[in-house]
């Protein structure tokens, strides 16, 4: 029963990673992607815990899920300001953001 739950939050992982490796253009798809990345380390952190009887990794799990939370909002922030400037949202367009 153990290598279910690993061999799922892999999976997650690989998805996530030949998402944001195969991707460059599209800053949705890169945000998605890198959520994926979070979430089956966020799995495995839990799965340890509830394995191991610690709270530690539930404990971690919240923060890296507060991480995840932030990081989200962040890109949909230069997601709408990358739209509203050049009305594109490729993540080249990005160089044209500097202040």
């Amino acid at each position: 029963m153990p290598g279910i739950f690993l061999f799922f939050s892999t999976f997650i992982f690989i998805c996530g990673l030949y998402g944001l490796v195969s991707n460059t253009e599209n800053l949705v798809f890169s945000l998605v992607s890198m959520e994926l990345l979070l979430l089956s380390i966020s799995l495995n952190f839990i799965y340890f815990s509830i394995f191991l009887h610690q709270p530690n990794g539930q404990i971690f799990s919240i923060l890296l899920l507060s991480v995840a939370a932030s990081e989200a909002a962040l890109g949909l922030s230069l997601l709408l300001t990358s739209s509203k400037m050049k009305n594109s949202l490729k993540t080249v367009d990005f160089s044209l953001l500097r202040g």
